[in-house]
């Protein structure tokens, strides 16, 4: 049995009838309000609520989601800042306590270190750049007793 509609003269039902199947022209009813009948229960943010995302908040997200996500990704970055600035510390000196731990760097780290410090000698009193990694260490702490 199929349903008779008038199109000219619809009312809810016949709007709900339509929704439901898909059927229901845009300009009778926004796709919202299609959304909007066929889940009464389903609450959609009013929009002065919505996250301004651009053009269009397809995932629907509030401003307070979107600010408090905002938030956690800027804390994880600052978190990884932290860290970075810490072990770039870690590797500039530790001056504060007159001795340096090079067993961590890298031997790029160590000539690099090697030629920072002889750009500012005399070519009879710069440390040498040749040999392994415990010769560049040993170099340098020799280097840095002596100061």
């Amino acid at each position: 049995m199929s349903r008779v509609i008038d199109m000219d003269n619809l009312d809810e039902d016949d709007k709900l009838y339509l929704a439901q199947r898909g059927q229901l022209p845009t300009d009778v009813a926004s796709v919202e309000e299609q959304r909007q009948m066929l889940d009464p229960e389903a609450q959609a943010l009013a929009l002065e609520d919505r996250a301004n995302t651009g053009d269009v908040n397809l995932a629907n997200v509030s401003k307070e989601y979107l600010e408090a996500e905002l938030a956690r990704r800027r804390e994880a970055e600052a978190e990884v800042d932290t860290l970075a600035l810490m072990s770039k510390e870690g590797l500039e000196g530790a001056e504060d306590n007159g001795t340096e731990d090079y067993s961590g760097w890298t031997k790029s780290q160590l000539l690099a270190e090697i030629a920072d410090r002889n750009e500012k000698r005399d070519s009879d009193q710069e440390l040498s750049l040749v040999g392994n990694k415990a010769d560049l260490i040993a170099a340098l702490e020799a280097d840095d007793a002596g100061e």
